[in-house]
Formats: C-alpha cells, sequence, structure tokens
C-alpha cells in the first residue's frame, strides 16, 4: 500500500468498529486502529485524514459474528491525481 502513496496523494484512513460495546468506547477503537495504521504506512498526521468512525456506521450485518467479524476494519482511501499530457 505504501508504495502507492505519492506526494500529491490524498489518504484517508477510516475506522470501524462493530455495534456491541459502548459508542465512546467503539470510537476509541476505531481511532487506535486508525494510529496503527498510520503509524505502519509510516506516514505523518497531516499527510492523512483520518476518519474515527466507530460503530455509527456498520459495513456489515451485526446480527452474526461473521458479520460484526467483517465491521472490525480500516479502510485507507488513496486519491492522486493524474496529470494531463
Amino acid at each position: 500500500i505504501r508504495a502507492r502513496i505519492k506526494p500529491e496523494s490524498i489518504v484517508t484512513i477510516s475506522g470501524y468498529a462493530d455495534g456491541t460495546g459502548e459508542k465512546e468506547y467503539n470510537k476509541d477503537l476505531s481511532s487506535r486502529r486508525t494510529k496503527n495504521v498510520l503509524k505502519e504506512l509510516n506516514l505523518p498526521e497531516d499527510k492523512a485524514i483520518i476518519k474515527n468512525i466507530g460503530s455509527d456506521q456498520l459495513l456489515f450485518d451485526n446480527s452474526t459474528s461473521y458479520g460484526r467479524s467483517f465491521c472490525r476494519t480500516v479502510t485507507i482511501l488513496i486519491e492522486t491525481p493524474i496529470k494531463a499530457k
């Protein structure tokens, strides 16, 4: 992933949690997830947009353990402008 990030790229890292637990705990958990990804990508904080979503937006059905497991994730969006020739 790091190789795809160029100096002009806009990187958005979004952290999620499942619907179990308290909302504030889930926000904190998603914050820890995004910070770990930022560290692993070796990006300074000012080079990424961080969204700690927690359980405010559930990505999958939380009525099953399978669906909940897929909600415990981080997404990385890399937007790099294309230079016109």
